[in-house]
């Protein structure tokens, strides 16, 4: 890679994965790769709530503070994002440009999960994205459901072989 390359700030495209099961189907062997769901969720709420980040949005309401250079607007690009059935639990897929990959996809999964299990308004996503700080967003949800599938970079940044 070139000397100015960055693992975080240079990637132009993450694939974020996050795995959702119910506590009663929560087994040992899953403990680790899934997140845990103490109540059922509406998925209309949750498709609803995941079909408005697509697009190019500013997500400070899901950074942490002090985390991002002062010169990062934490916009993002995030392309089809989705819940899809795995063995019956959803497991959200997202394509987006990362800003933050530790930790804007666990304060979005875990708003979702408070909105669709009705602990929040259910257009919660909608008003943080245009919340012009993090001070409403719900806990993150847990690490160990959240996957890093996938990261690109431009092509200009690697060196050149022969």
């Amino acid at each position: 890679m070139r000397p100015d390359f960055h693992a975080r700030y240079s990637a132009s495209l993450a694939d974020t994965a996050t795995t959702l099961e119910p506590t009663k189907r929560h087994a040992r062997h899953s403990a680790a790769t899934s997140v845990a769901l103490h109540s059922a969720l509406d998925r209309s709420i949750l498709d609803r709530g995941t079909s408005r980040i697509v697009g190019d949005h500013c997500f400070v309401a899901f950074a942490v503070r002090g985390t991002a250079p002062d010169t990062d607007d934490h916009r993002c690009i995030v392309h089809p994002a989705t819940w899809r059935d795995q063995r019956r639990w959803p497991r959200l897929r997202d394509r987006g440009q990362p800003f933050s990959l530790t930790t804007w996809c666990a304060f979005l999964v875990g708003t979702l999960i408070e909105a669709a299990s009705g602990k929040r308004n259910p257009d919660a996503v909608e008003c943080l994205l245009a919340a012009q700080s993090n001070d409403g967003v719900s806990p993150p949800a847990p690490a160990h459901g959240l996957f890093l599938d996938r990261v690109t970079y431009p092509p200009d940044l690697y060196l050149q072989t022969e």
